[in-house]
């Protein structure tokens, strides 16, 4: 676990296109009629380059080019989804990008720097670059840098505070009031709160936010890693997960929630359908889309989960970790340029004052010499939230060990929340997979 502040992954197109696109990676420089051109190929999860984070990738690479006569970047832009099954692809194919997006979990990251596909990057370079404590950490392996994180995420509780006003309601501050909230809003037609489902992670991430609930503290997941005890064999566990079941079973989530991908879950928010939306901080950049409307945007708000009471006070104890992080690709014909960029991109000035200035996300680096004053509310809750944080988990469980255990809890959280296994049963499938997916 981490102190915050002062302690502080259907594919459409064929894998042969994928490998003849991504084989361009490798033939990086071109000549041109007058200069040898500098190619530098770069794979984000961004694929929207008119708004949002997106367009800020896009921004920073254009005035880098612009200060870079030589210079010529590239995107190959995909959703999410997407973007983890290409990376497989290029892995397998040894065709990687010169720079591409990754997750910092270990599950993601260990596999890419063990197969040679993440490059080493010199921790003294960054020194003055201002990450917050411990986002460099999440970004390495036995003590080396193998890329630069985007963001700090936490996961948390936006809600519609006109849709609460309108009802005269309070946000919930402990789930016996948020299953009363839940039951309210499901006799007046709206949904309790959104999330995306179809992918399995969030369902993950939120089982882990109700152990910290239940347990009362961060020491549960740690405890089982560290190999002094097992899920199973731990009634906190069983409690969290038979929680998740029954906000499941009572319509806490949009119905049809296993089947809604991200979009579907967020445009129920935007358009107003729901009271709440459970989502990690990268998505404090809704809050200033002006393509989303403006009564949503002046009404969005953010706040802790609720707790339980009898576990004692965890409101300030969160679900948190370094978000996605751009990594090198070691081979690429261009990887000294490559990373150049890559520092570029993160100078403070750059990537960390705009990201927060355009109100896009919490940046994994220090933001509070960029704030302006006219930060939206939605910026300012998560200030708030994260200045006064007691603790963050780190990494989830189910990203603490390989990509097959990964997947392994992702699977057993679809059984579990179709009815096909008990909680009991889901724990026990994490406890067998996780004796034989150790990381060395």
């Amino acid at each position: 676990m981490k102190k915050i502040f002062g302690k502080v992954f259907g594919i459409t197109l064929s894998i042969l296109m994928i490998i003849g696109l991504s084989a361009c990676s490798q033939d990086t420089k071109t000549n041109s009629s007058e200069t040898e051109e500098v190619v530098i190929r770069m794979a984000t999860n961004y694929p929207d380059q008119e708004t949002g984070i997106g367009k800020l990738e896009k921004d920073i690479a254009e005035a880098y080019m612009k200060e870079n006569k030589g210079v010529k970047i590239i995107f190959e832009l995909n959703d999410n989804e997407v973007h983890k099954q290409k990376l497989k692809i290029y892995a397998s194919s040894d065709k990687m990008p010169d720079i591409y997006m990754n997750w910092a979990d270990p599950s993601a990251l260990v596999p890419m720097i063990k197969g040679g596909y993440a490059a080493e990057l010199d921790k003294k370079d960054f020194e003055d670059y201002n990450f917050i404590p411990g986002a460099l950490d999440d970004c390495s392996y036995q003590d080396k840098l193998y890329g630069l994180p985007r963001t700090f995420d936490i996961w948390f509780m936006m809600y519609n505070e006109k849709i609460f006003k309108d009802h005269n309601i309070e946000f919930p501050k402990t789930i016996e009031d948020m299953k009363k909230a839940e039951k309210y809003f499901n006799s007046k037609d709206i949904i309790p709160c959104v999330m995306n489902g179809k992918d399995n992670w969030n369902e993950v991430v939120l089982l882990h936010d109700l152990m910290i609930r239940t347990n009362g503290n961060q020491e549960l997941v740690p405890n089982v890693f560290e190999g002094k005890t097992t899920f199973s064999k731990e009634e906190n566990a069983l409690q969290a997960a038979n929680l998740l079941v029954e906000l499941a079973e009572n319509d806490f989530f949009q119905k049809g929630y296993l089947t809604a991908d991200y979009s579907t879950a967020q445009n129920l928010f935007v358009q107003g359908k729901a009271a709440m939306y459970y989502i990690g901080s990268w998505e404090l950049g809704m809050a200033s889309r002006e393509d989303f409307p403006e009564e949503l945007r002046k009404n969005l708000r953010g706040t802790y989960f609720p707790i339980i009471v009898e576990a004692g006070d965890t409101s300030k104890d969160v679900v948190g970790r370094t978000g996605g992080l751009y990594s090198i690709n070691p081979k690429s014909k261009v990887k000294n340029e490559a990373i150049e960029f890559l520092k570029y991109m993160y100078k403070p000035e750059n990537w960390a004052k705009q990201s927060w200035q355009l109100g896009l996300c919490a940046p994994a680096q220090d933001w509070s010499s960029f704030t302006t004053g006219k930060e939206t509310q939605l910026q300012n809750d998560i200030t708030n939230m994260i200045s006064e944080l007691k603790s963050t988990s780190s990494f989830m469980y189910a990203w603490k060990l390989t990509p097959s255990f990964e997947q392994d809890c992702l699977n057993a959280i679809s059984e579990l929340l179709v009815g096909n296994i008990t909680p009991k049963e889901y724990w026990q499938k994490v406890d067998e997979s996780a004796k034989v997916n150790k990381i060395d």
